[in-house]
């Protein structure tokens, strides 16, 4: 299972940095609604999942849709919130990424 892990992470950060480009782009609202959709995608392929290649395919589903969470919050909040009142909220979204990714 380990392995699995590893295929995950290697999406989220290989994905990053084209989401973070198609969100300057296009706006962050359609890139937050099209990995939100590929989460639910990815998380019905997980609970369809009968063996090794249909998990491993749920687990890369996922990390396309988790690529956007992980890349484009950040300046989600700093559009957001002024300068004075970001730091609380950017120490937040950095501890649920890591209580999330290590839950």
């Amino acid at each position: 299972m380990a392995q699995i892990s590893g295929y995950y992470l290697l999406v989220v950060g290989a994905t990053g940095p084209f989401v973070s480009a198609f969100a300057t782009k296009w706006g962050k609202r359609p890139v937050f609604v099209a990995s939100s959709t590929f989460g639910v995608i990815g998380t019905i392929i997980g609970m369809a999942a009968t063996g090794y290649p249909s998990l491993l395919a749920a687990r890369i589903v996922t990390g396309f849709s988790t690529s956007a969470y992980e890349s484009v919050i950040i300046s989600a909040v700093g559009d957001l919130f002024f300068v004075h009142q970001r730091g609380v909220r950017i120490s937040l979204v950095n501890f649920m990424l890591a209580a999330i990714s290590n839950g």
